[in-house]
């Protein structure tokens, strides 16, 4: 139930997170200046992910952008896993989700801060549990599963908010999701980035 909670925040978290970064995109198309001259960023991340049928997954991702005024093409790789306190506890195998996409988007970037939405395609993977085949080893095991593999292709969609402390570093979150045919994710990462500045 815990986990059940926190994974709905983090659902309505991203849901707002989309909206505000909609909103500020939108208004900003008509404020264009010379803080969108083109550059490349990129991104790494951690934070927290769900799927329908798993409580909670831990989750990390990198994303490589261009970004040309308003618009923003980049590649990310996201990929969510369990994650057990002992590396020996815990159902095995682990379930896990991971995405390598292609997105295109509105970018907003303003002195101090950047906003932008973005969509595209992706191959997804990953790892669930099939039939319990028995108790597994070691005092904190919860069993071995038979080990199903899928792949299937996805929607993903994101939106990001960041902060500019200083030139050529931002620190912000990621919303996004992969919606797909086999296991839709959605999750919430704080990230970090590292941009080339504008000359």
């Amino acid at each position: 139930m815990r986990s059940f909670h926190l994974l709905s925040s983090t659902g309505v978290t991203v849901l707002a997170l989309m909206l505000c970064s909609t909103h500020w995109v939108a208004h900003a198309q008509d404020n264009q200046n010379s803080d969108n001259l083109p550059h490349i960023s990129f991104d790494f991340g951690l934070g927290v992910a769900g799927v329908a049928d798993t409580d909670g997954l831990f989750s990390i991702g990198c994303n490589l952008a261009f970004h040309r005024r308003a618009h923003l093409y980049s590649f990310r790789a996201i990929h969510n896993s369990e994650f057990h306190m002992i590396d020996f506890g815990g159902p095995e195998p682990k379930k896990s989700v991971w995405e390598l996409g292609v997105l295109y988007g509105l970018n907003s970037e303003a002195a101090h801060g950047s906003a932008s939405v973005a969509a595209g395609i992706s191959f997804v993977g990953g790892v669930d549990r099939g039939a319990y085949l028995g108790s597994g080893e070691g005092w904190f095991s919860s069993g071995n599963y038979e080990k199903k593999t899928f792949f299937t292709v996805g929607i993903p969609i994101e939106t990001r908010l960041f902060l500019k402390p200083i030139p050529g570093l931002g620190i912000g979150l990621l919303g996004f999701a992969d919606i797909n045919n086999r296991k839709t994710v959605y999750g919430l990462q704080f990230c970090i980035r590292l941009m080339e500045s504008p000359d």
